[in-house]
């Protein structure tokens, strides 16, 4: 056997030839590689919940250097811009305004050292009520790869440009989400709840009257139980009180669980005007969760 390293195709390339006894000879020849550059930038870095307009512009552009200088054709590249996968839970932008379109497309050509760009595309911010983290940054990711990007020399030759491996093929920056919290964006909230068991009574006009209930004194314990008679209450209630006097208590929650053979009837806001309370219940572990 003999091994022999040249280039054999003149394409700046070292090439591997194989000789065998068997009087055969194998030429591997050497693909072309590509550094692709990228840049990535917003027309804003943060978000505000309440701006009338909740979006974003971005312009990115690309550019390529093929290591031995031999190729000169252009190549064609493919782009993907995904909004907000690097979170579990439901994207909280779109590039359509309230629709679950969280992935851009499309192909590019690049000429070797000239730079290409794409200019003011645009996402949304979905309304409140749609999602519930706001807190954690908007990532926005850019990637690209080669899959179907040939010279007509390399199609010729069935030689596929590839792209340096340790350069990565990825970019991603990240808008800040400002939600009243400072300047720093940090929330420093100041949440005080207080509860209480109520019991709903029918009066004579069959509305529910609502009082505080009954509790006794557990010497064992050494707390104080709250106790309800069978057959007096037709509802148990259950009053929370919250109070905050400081920065906003984004995703703040509280659950209620109770025993299976109580039913679960439903919730009331008192102070419609202020709360922006939602109260649900999972059907997994008879429990109320309310954020």
């Amino acid at each position: 056997y003999s091994i022999t390293a040249a280039d054999f195709d003149g394409n700046g390339y070292s090439d591997i030839i194989v000789g065998s006894l068997s009087e055969n000879v194998f030429l591997f020849k050497s693909r072309p590689i590509i550094d692709v550059r990228s840049t990535l930038k917003p027309n804003k870095k943060s978000l505000k919940l309440d701006e009338n307009e909740r979006s974003v512009s971005i312009d990115f552009c690309f550019s390529f250097n093929e290591r031995s200088n031999s190729m000169k054709e252009n190549i064609m590249i493919n782009f993907n811009i995904t909004l907000d996968g690097m979170r579990r839970g439901r994207p909280r932008v779109s590039f359509v305004r309230d629709e679950d379109h969280t992935v851009f497309s499309d192909d590019i050509s690049l000429e070797l050292s000239k730079e290409e760009c794409v200019r003011d595309v645009k996402f949304y911010l979905r309304k409140q009520g749609q999602y519930d983290d706001k807190l954690s940054p908007i990532d926005v990711r850019l990637t690209w790869d080669l899959s179907s990007a040939r010279s007509r020399r390399a199609e010729s030759a069935g030689l596929v440009p590839i792209l340096d491996s340790l350069d990565g093929s990825s970019q991603t920056i990240q808008i800040e989400v400002e939600n009243n919290c400072g300047p720093d964006l940090i929330c420093k909230s100041n949440l005080q709840s207080s509860a209480e068991f109520q019991m709903g009574v029918k009066d004579l006009n069959g509305t529910f009257e609502w009082t505080s209930s009954e509790k006794k004194l557990n010497r064992k314990q050494k707390r104080s139980l709250t106790t309800f008679t069978l057959g007096r209450e037709e509802l148990i209630g259950f009053l929370v009180t919250s109070r905050n006097n400081k920065d906003d208590a984004h995703e703040a929650s509280f659950t209620v669980r109770y025993p299976k053979h109580v039913l679960y009837h439903g919730y009331e806001k008192i102070d419609e005007d202020r709360t922006n309370v939602k109260c649900f219940k999972e059907q997994s572990d008879n429990a109320i969760r309310n954020r």
